[in-house]
């Protein structure tokens, strides 16, 4: 389950966190966030999945961080299976015994191109301390929740800022904590997965001079192991021919 906060109108918060307006939520409608909406979860999760994977069709060159849809598959009449994968790549230093994303370039045409900006996703979103007014419908996403999975603190956070960490520490969660349908439980997520680390090769681009894709410098090289992680989310959707409409399929 997902210990989000979900707004069908203005409201105060609860937690301190990152506020998704639902205008930045495609396909998603205030009153699918009401309190009574038992489908709003995955409703939820579609929505953010599919903002992420939009705005990355139509902006490459994220370094590290990717997210992709598959072609949807039909296992019965009038449904459609869309599986989401995010592939996050985390860059580990020898020397200093750390681990963090891959560093954005500081030099060349590509500087400061690489990040990937909360409100560039979901526009116009906003970090809210708790008891703030929302000032529309929309999601907020605790920051203590993303915070054990690798997201910066809620001080640290910058919705106009690179932040790689903050997305990679979301798709974890969601892998771990969305509600699976089973036997005892409704949902429209009917599987969830989370890779093993899988090792990769710093490609040479990254480090090309006069015009480096990343802030590795060549010198770093030997001291420095890049891995990716997967992780997966498939969402059932139900087709209804007459109303011609697409919408979750939660039973």
């Amino acid at each position: 389950m997902l210990n989000f906060e979900y707004f069908d109108a203005s409201g105060n918060t609860v937690a301190q966190g990152v506020f998704l307006p639902v205008a930045s939520l495609p396909g998603l409608e205030a009153d699918e966030l009401a309190p009574a909406a038992a489908d709003k979860e995955s409703k939820a999760v579609l929505a953010v999945l599919t903002a992420i994977q939009l705005f990355l069709l139509s902006n490459p060159g994220t370094l590290g961080f990717n997210l992709i849809k598959s072609t949807p598959t039909g296992p019965q009449l009038d449904t459609i299976n869309e599986q989401f994968t995010a592939t996050v790549g985390y860059l580990a230093n020898h020397a200093n015994n750390s681990m963090g994303p891959v560093p954005l370039p500081t030099t060349g045409n590509f500087n400061g191109l690489g990040g990937l900006a909360i409100d560039d996703v979901f526009p116009n979103a906003s970090k809210l301390n708790a008891e703030a007014s929302t000032g529309s419908a929309g999601i907020l996403i605790p920051s203590s929740l993303l915070v054990t999975h690798g997201s910066p603190a809620h001080g640290d956070l910058d919705v106009e800022a690179d932040s790689r960490l903050w997305f990679g520490s979301l798709v974890l969660y969601l892998a771990s904590n969305v509600v699976l349908r089973n036997a005892q439980n409704a949902s429209a997520i009917v599987s969830r997965a989370i890779g093993n680390n899988t090792g990769a090769t710093i490609p040479a681009t990254w480090t090309a001079t006069p015009n480096p894709l990343s802030g590795i410098q060549s010198s770093e090289l030997p001291l420095l192991s890049l891995f990716n992680r997967n992780y997966a989310i498939t969402i059932q959707q139900l087709i209804d021919p007459e109303d011609q409409t697409l919408d979750v399929n939660h039973i």
